[in-house]
């Protein structure tokens, strides 16, 4: 797959954001992420049970992405994984910049079912070109314009580092402790299970915008 590390970077420095099936039973922990992010947010959720949650946040939801009335630049995916496919195409033909999946249960299980799903949307991604980050990752933190990994980050600064990770829990962590040791993180991503877009990529995107 070509990058287009204009998209990329459309997605670290995203105008509008989608989280897709976020749940109280994880706190709203995506929607709360973002909670400082300087763009606009919106959620898409289908269950009703989740309504007024998301509702009590002061985010605008939608039954469908293809619904929101605007382009969008990044979504982050927190939907049970038979879902996952179905979300990867309404991307595609929304023409979002990028996709991050915290979505697991693929090649990191070593089943045949999920190896199968992380192969097919792997052949979509690359078929289309679309940008997927992970799926089984954290995905990405900005600081400065309020994109988290997690309600805990800090946000509100633009660092001199960029910190590229496999694992989330060493993404936040390596994050959170430079912060506190006074060095400022610009952009830090953690890639998960690697489908599409890998650690070269990330290298590569980090080195052309710091030029």
């Amino acid at each position: 797959m070509r990058v287009d590390f204009a998209r990329l970077d459309r997605a670290f420095n995203p105008k509008v954001v989608a989280v897709v099936g976020d749940k109280a039973t994880s706190g709203y922990m995506w929607l709360r992420g973002q909670m400082g992010f300087s763009g606009k947010l919106y959620s898409v959720q289908v269950d009703p049970n989740e309504f007024e949650g998301i509702k009590a946040l002061g985010v605008p939801n939608y039954a469908s992405l293809m619904d929101i009335p605007e382009p969008v630049d990044l979504v982050i995916v927190a939907v049970p994984r038979p879902v996952a496919l179905r979300i990867l195409e309404d991307c595609i033909k929304k023409d979002v910049a990028a996709a991050h999946f915290f979505t697991s249960g693929f090649a990191e299980t070593d089943t045949e079912d999920g190896k199968r799903l992380q192969a097919t949307m792997k052949q979509r991604s690359e078929e289309t070109n679309f940008h997927l980050v992970g799926p089984n990752c954290m995905g990405l933190y900005n600081p400065s314009v309020g994109i988290r990994q997690t309600p805990r980050q800090v946000t509100g600064f633009k660092g001199p580092v960029g910190f590229i990770s496999q694992s989330g829990t060493h993404a936040i962590t390596f994050s959170e402790e430079a912060y506190m040791q006074g060095l400022e993180v610009n952009k830090s991503v953690s890639f998960g299970n690697g489908t599409v877009l890998d650690c070269t990529d990330f290298l590569e995107y980090f080195a052309i915008v710091s030029r």
